[in-house]
Order: structure tokens, then sequence, then C-alpha cells
């Protein structure tokens, strides 16, 4: 019994006489489970095998100025303490008072330095902010005090000009997406 069905495609509209292409095989059907349509396996990707970005690696320049602006607020604490401790026992009762005048005027300014220094720990641009107006203010502060005679202001105002040097950098301002 003949079958009326033709095996001689080759005058049909997208016959392809080679065997085993796109994934159809005219012999078998299609490749075995898990199996690749393509003789030799699946094509590789354009431009060779791809990896998945990694984490992006915070600059050293950034990890620097972040960490000054932590350990600056470390040292405002001590200092506030420091202070604390000596008005009260100097000044007594009105110490107690001056205490908290003081930890009202410079809590905020402690919680600005963290949460400068961890900004740009991360990469935040409102934390690349935070830094530059900080380290502009103590250079105008270093800058006054040396004018008044202080010269032990020297050391806040190179801190200063460093972080300010450091934050501009073209590294540190592409990590904080500036």
């Amino acid at each position: 019994m003949e079958s009326s069905v033709p095996t001689d495609y080759s005058g049909q509209y997208g016959y392809n006489p080679q065997p085993n292409q796109g994934g159809y095989n005219p012999q078998g059907g299609y490749p075995p489970h898990g199996g690749s349509p393509y003789p030799g396996g699946y094509p590789p990707s354009v431009g060779g095998p791809q990896t998945p970005p990694g984490p992006p690696v915070r600059p050293q320049k950034a990890t620097i100025v972040g960490l000054i602006f932590i350990i600056l607020a470390l040292y405002s604490i001590v200092m506030a303490v420091a202070m604390t401790i000596m008005a009260s026992s100097l000044l007594g009762s009105l110490g107690g008072g001056i205490s908290v005048i003081l930890w009202v005027c410079i809590a905020p300014f402690i919680l600005l330095y963290i949460l400068a220094g961890y900004g740009i720990l991360q990469g935040k641009h409102w934390g690349w902010v935070l830094g530059v107006v900080f380290g502009l203010l103590g250079i105008l502060g270093g800058i006054s005090s040396l004018a008044q005679g202080n010269y032990y202001s020297v050391i806040s105002l190179l801190l200063s000009i460093i972080v300010v040097y450091l934050l501009f950098q073209d590294e540190v301002k592409e990590w904080c997406g500036e």
C-alpha cells in the first residue's frame, strides 16, 4: 500500500534540505529532552561567555573619606562627654544646664557626620553632598580660626582640605552618583 503523502519536499516553500537544523529532525522529530537542536550544542553568545557583573567595588578614596567622617563623629562624642564632665565639675548644678545645651547643639552635627560617612561609604549622592558641605564649612572654620591666632586649627583645616579634595576625585564622584 502506497502512501499518498509525498516524501520529497524540495519544491515547497521553506524546505531546508539540511537534516537536523532548527530543532526539527525529519527522521525522528525533536531532539531528546534536554538536548540541543543545534549540532555541537547551543551556539555561544555574542562576544563570548557572559559573566554576571559582581557587586561594585568602593573606591579606596571613598572609604577614606567615609571613615574620616565617622571618626570625626566619634571624636565629637568624646569631646562632648569631656566638656560635660568638666562643666559639671566646675560649675555644679549650673554645669548640668550647660551640658544639656551643649548636647542639644552638638548632637545634630554628630548625627550628620555619621550620615555623611555612611552615605559616602554606601555610594549615596546625599552623602557626597553632606560631605562637601561639611568639608567646605571646615575649611572656612579653619581659616577663621587661623585668622584669630589659633594655630592648632591647622590640623582640622588640612583635614577639611583633604576631604574636599578626595570628594571631588572622579572615582568618588562616580561612586556617589555625582
